[in-house]
């Protein structure tokens, strides 16, 4: 788990939330939840797609920073149609690709909080 100091009130902490625990300060993290398939998708050509479903996260992370799809993709160096079926989740990005678009939105580390789903849970 990755350690983040505040820097308004310099509180040591987990970065799990988007701001400071002790003075609600913003710590300048983006908590974007990136939701799982629950069954992985077939394409036209028999190859499955990952139960991940990144693009909405990525088209999510654009928008906020108000950027178009021509440039995130232009800076990225991937075609603007494979950014469109990225965000649509019709096309499932490489690592590097992913890698390369994350950068581009301003992101540079990656947490994943995994949380068992209340129907799997036994008592």
């Amino acid at each position: 788990m990755t350690i983040i100091r505040c820097k308004e009130c310099g509180l040591r902490q987990f970065a799990s939330r988007p701001t400071c625990r002790r003075c609600r300060g913003d710590l300048g993290l983006f908590i974007i939840e990136i939701p799982l398939r629950s069954n992985p998708r077939v394409t036209s050509t028999g190859e499955k797609l990952p139960a991940i479903r990144i693009g909405a996260a990525l088209r999510t992370l654009r928008v906020q920073q108000g950027l178009s799809q021509s440039s995130v993709a232009v800076n990225a160096q991937i075609e603007r149609s494979s950014l469109s079926r990225i965000e649509l989740d019709h096309a499932s990005p490489s690592f590097d690709t992913t890698t390369r678009l994350l950068r581009v939105l301003g992101v540079d580390s990656l947490l994943f909080r995994m949380r068992e789903s209340a129907s799997r849970r036994t008592n």
